[in-house]
C-alpha cells in the first residue's frame, strides 16, 4: 500500500513538468526503505543503495558523518520513465529517484550517484552531455555534476537537496551567435547591444529546437562601462566621456539549451567619439525653482559662448519642454540675444518650464529644463461676517468669523470703536490692527465692553497682494449679571461618581440659569438654546443629571446667567468620572484544581479588563483566602503591575493551596 501511494504521488508531480502522463506507464516501481540513526558515527559515511539493479548501476546515497542531524527513516522510490521527444524539458536519460525522509534533517553535503541509460541519450549527443537535475516543486532545476563514470554509466552530484533526482542529457545543437552591428556613438549616449539575431541550428532534422538561449556579455577593451544586464540579449550602457575616438570591444557568448557544452561567441565594436561644443546655457533669470514671479517676467540667461544663437522653448508641461523640437508649439524661435520678453503675460498661479539650446557651427547643445512659478491672483474680499453687519445684542465674549476670499492664505484683522479709524487703519496702527492670521476665526484678547458698538474689517492676503475688506459693525448687549462661579464638581476634577449633580454660585441673585452639558468641549462652548447641549433654564443653582453618567468619561458644562438686561455667557468647566471597575482575572496557571504542581512555581493569570494592578492572595484555607482584604498578612502577598507571581520557596509539598 505504501509503495503504491508513493508511485502515484511521483507520477502526478512529474506530469506537471512535461514528463509523460500516466498513460505512458513506468516500466517498474520499487521502494527501498532503511532506518538511519543520527547518533552513529561513520568513518566512511552511511551509504544507502537502492534495491533495484545490481553492481555499479545501482543508485547510491551517501550521507557523510555529522551531516544527519536526527534519526531518519529514509525511503527511495525508483520510477523508470521513457524519454519524451515532445517535452520542453531536456530529455530524461535515466530513472527518477524520489528520496523521502531527509527533509530538514541534513546539515551539509550528501552524495548521490545516479545511473543513466545510454540508449536514452538523444541522437547526436554523447555521454559527456549527461548532467543532473532535481525537482524544486515547480520545475526541474538543472545543476552540474561532480563526476561521470562512462564505464558504469553513472553520474555523481554533491548537493544539499534530498528530493527527486534524475540524469538528463542535452540535445545536440549548434549556435550561430550574432553580437549585432558595429556602432559609432557620442559620449553620454545610451547605447544598446543587440544579440537578438543569434540563431540555434539543429544538427539533424530529428532534433527539436531548444526552448531557451542564454546570453553572456564581457567588455574586452576601452574605458570600463557598466551594462545594465550582462545576461540580457539587449543590454544597455552609457557611452563614457572621451577626448578622442575610442573603441569599446564586447564579446558575446550564446549558450543553447541547458548546458554550456553548446555555446559559441561573437564580438562587436562600439566607437565612442567626443561630444562636440558648445556648452549649455546657464544662470537663468528667473532662477530655476523661483516662486511668486510676476506674470510679465522677462526671461534671461548667460550664453555658452560668444557667437552662439539660442533656440528657446517655453510652456507649461515639463515633458513637452524636455522633448520639444523646432516643430513643436513650445518653440519660440532662434534668438541672437540672451533674453526674451513674452508677448503676453503668463497665467497667474502656474508653473512655467523653459529650455535654451545653444547653437554654433560645431552643433547644437540641448539645455537644461528650468522652471518658475507665477504669483497667484490677488485674493477676493472677505464676506459673510459673524456677527452680521449691524447685529445688536451680541454677547461680549463673541468670536468674529468670516468667509475667506478666494485665493486668500492669510487675513489682517482690524477692530475698534471708531468707524473712520478702522476704515483707514494700516498694519502699523495698533491697537486697531489685531494681527495677521491663517484662521477665519478671530478671538478678541479680552471680552468686549457691554452696550458698545464695534467696527471691524478683514483684509485678505496672499503672495500677490492685499485686498481691503468692508467695515462691519455690531453692538454688544448691555451689562448683565456676572458669570456663574464656584462649580461643583470643581473644573478639572477626576474620579467623580457617575451619579453626580452640578451646582454653582450665581452671578446675580435675580438671574436664572441656562444649563449646557455634554461630552464634547466645542459643542458645549458654542452651544445655543437650540442645541442638544442645552438642558433648560432654571431658577435653582443645582442641576440633577438624569440617569447615570458613563464611567471614565470627561464631561463639559456651562452656566449662562440670564437677566432682563441680557445673557452672560459662562465659563466652560469640565470633570471626569471614575473609571469602570476592572473585570475579573482569568486563565490561571496552574489551572483551578490542578494536581502534581511543582513547589518551584511561577503563577500567572489573564488580566481582567481595565485592570492596571493586581492584588495577589495565597493560602491553604479557602475561606480565609476568599475573605482576605488588602494588607491581610500573610494571605495578602502584595499589589503588583505584572501578571506573574513567583511562589517558589513559599509552598510545601503535598499541600492544597487557594
Amino acid at each position: 500500500m505504501g509503495s503504491a501511494l508513493m508511485a502515484v504521488g511521483l507520477v502526478a508531480a512529474l506530469t506537471q513538468c512535461g514528463v509523460p502522463p500516466a498513460s505512458q506507464s513506468p516500466s517498474a516501481v520499487d521502494v527501498f526503505y532503511q532506518p538511519v540513526a543520527a547518533a552513529v558515527s561513520w568513518s566512511e559515511g552511511a551509504e544507502i543503495v537502492s534495491s533495484v539493479g545490481s553492481g555499479a548501476a545501482q543508485m547510491r546515497l551517501v550521507i557523510p558523518p555529522g551531516v544527519l542531524t536526527e534519526d531518519a527513516s529514509v525511503s527511495i522510490s525508483r520510477l523508470d520513465v521513457p524519454p519524451d521527444a515532445s517535452s520542453d524539458s531536456p530529455p530524461i536519460c535515466g530513472p527518477i529517484y524520489d528520496i523521502q525522509g531527509l527533509e530538514g534533517k541534513i546539515d551539509g553535503l550528501i552524495t548521490i550517484v545516479l545511473p543513466y541509460t545510454s540508449s536514452w541519450i538523444p541522437a547526436g549527443s554523447g555521454e559527456s552531455d549527461v548532467f543532473t537535475a532535481f525537482w524544486d516543486g515547480a520545475d526541474w532545476a538543472v545543476v552540474g555534476r561532480s563526476a561521470i563514470d562512462l564505464d558504469n554509466h553513472t553520474v555523481t552530484v554533491e548537493t544539499y537537496h534530498a528530493s527527486k533526482w534524475v540524469a538528463f542529457a542535452e540535445h545536440p545543437y549548434e549556435i550561430q551567435p550574432n553580437a549585432g552591428k558595429d556602432q559609432v556613438v557620442v559620449s553620454g549616449d545610451v547605447v544598446q547591444l543587440n544579440a537578438t539575431d543569434s540563431t540555434p541550428v539543429r544538427k539533424s532534422s530529428e532534433v527539436r529546437m531548444p526552448s531557451k538561449l542564454t546570453y553572456r556579455w564581457w567588455q574586452m577593451t576601452g574605458t570600463p562601462v557598466t551594462l545594465d544586464d550582462e545576461t540580457s540579449a539587449t543590454p544597455n550602457f552609457i557611452a563614457p566621456d572621451v577626448t578622442f575616438d575610442m573603441n569599446l570591444r564586447f564579446e558575446l557568448e550564446v549558450i543553447c539549451g541547458y548546458s554550456s557544452n553548446h555555446s559559441a561567441k561573437d564580438t562587436v565594436t562600439i566607437t565612442v567619439s567626443p561630444r562636440p561644443a558648445p556648452g549649455q546655457a546657464s544662470n537663468p533669470t528667473p532662477a530655476h525653482g523661483a516662486v511668486n514671479m510676476p506674470t510679465t517676467v522677462v526671461l534671461e540667461w548667460t550664453p555658452s559662448e560668444s557667437g552662439a544663437t539660442h533656440d528657446l522653448y517655453v510652456g507649461t508641461s515639463l515633458i513637452a519642454i524636455d522633448q520639444a523640437t523646432p516643430t513643436s508649439s513650445e518653440y519660440k524661435g532662434n534668438l541672437s540675444a540672451a533674453e526674451y520678453s513674452p508677448p503676453t503675460a503668463f497665467a497667474a498661479d502656474s508653473t512655467v518650464y523653459w529650455r535654451v539650446d545653444e547653437i554654433t557651427s560645431a552643433g547644437t547643445t540641448k539645455g537644461q529644463t528650468w522652471q518658475f512659478a507665477t504669483l497667484p491672483p490677488v485674493p477676493a474680499a472677505a464676506s459673510d461676517p459673524t456677527p452680521t453687519d449691524g447685529q445688536t445684542l451680541v454677547d461680549a465674549g463673541t468670536l468674529l468669523s468670516w468667509e475667506a476670499g478666494s485665493g486668500a492664505t492669510q487675513h489682517d484683522v482690524y477692530l475698534g470703536t471708531n468707524e473712520a479709524m478702522v476704515d483707514r487703519a494700516t498694519t502699523a496702527d495698533s491697537p486697531i490692527y489685531c494681527g495677521r492670521q491663517a484662521s477665519v476665526v478671530f478671538a478678541p484678547t479680552t471680552d468686549l465692553g457691554y452696550g458698545t458698538t464695534y467696527y471691524w474689517r478683514v483684509d485678505e492676503v496672499n503672495a500677490a497682494g492685499v485686498t481691503k475688506g468692508s467695515v462691519y459693525e455690531f453692538t454688544t448687549i448691555q451689562a448683565s449679571a456676572d458669570k456663574a462661579t464656584d462649580p461643583l464638581p470643581a473644573s478639572g476634577a477626576t474620579l467623580v461618581p457617575i451619579t453626580a449633580s452640578l451646582s454653582w454660585r450665581t452671578g446675580l441673585a435675580e438671574a436664572t440659569h441656562d444649563v449646557y452639558f455634554g461630552a464634547n468641549a466645542a459643542g458645549v462652548t458654542y452651544a445655543t438654546t437650540s442645541d442638544a447641549e442645552f438642558k433648560g433654564n432654571q431658577a435653582g443653582t443645582t442641576y440633577d443629571i438624569p440617569g447615570d453618567l458613563t464611567a471614565g468619561q470627561t464631561y463639559y458644562w456651562r452656566i449662562d446667567e440670564v437677566t432682563e438686561a441680557g445673557i452672560t455667557k459662562g465659563t466652560v468647566w469640565s470633570f471626569t468620572t471614575i473609571p469602570p471597575l476592572p473585570g475579573l482575572a482569568g486563565g490561571p496557571d496552574p489551572a483551578d484544581a490542578a494536581t502534581d504542581v511543582s513547589t518551584s512555581l511561577l503563577m500567572s493569570w489573564t488580566a481582567g479588563s481595565d485592570a492596571t494592578q493586581h492584588d495577589v492572595y495565597l493560602g491553604t484555607d479557602s475561606v480565609a483566602v476568599t475573605d482576605a482584604e488588602y494588607g491581610d498578612s500573610p494571605i495578602f502577598r502584595g499589589r503588583q503591575a505584572g501578571r506573574y507571581y513567583n511562589a517558589s520557596g513559599q509552598l510545601l509539598a503535598n499541600t492544597t493551596y487557594y
